[in-house]
């Protein structure tokens, strides 16, 4: 796959290999939402995720509290996708963020 320069324009390459078509199909299945509501989020996920670093561990953590369902949708998709790569990277899902007394 030829990638455009950029991330996010890397991101819109990706959503529209098949690879990513299918398992979007089964995120949004699975989290019982609409496909037209998840698709549009795709066009802003990396500006939306920059708002939501929390640090750097080896696993990615996603926290559902930081994004909409349908954001989260489209952001699993694309951590699946990436995950079954040579060398992807660990990911988990999380229902909130324990935050730590400083």
């Amino acid at each position: 796959m030829d990638c455009p320069p950029g991330v996010q324009a890397g991101l819109n390459a990706l959503a529209k290999t098949e690879a990513f078509i299918k398992v979007l199909q089964g995120e949004v299945a699975t989290r019982n939402l609409l496909l037209d509501d998840v698709n549009p989020c795709i066009g802003f996920l990396y500006d939306k995720t920059l708002k939501h670093q929390h640090g750097n561990d080896s696993i990615i953590a996603l926290y559902n509290e930081d994004y909409s369902v349908n954001e989260c949708g489209a952001l699993a998709t694309f951590l699946r996708v990436q995950s079954e790569w040579p060398h992807g990277l660990e990911w988990k899902e999380e229902k909130r963020r324990w935050q730590t007394k400083g």
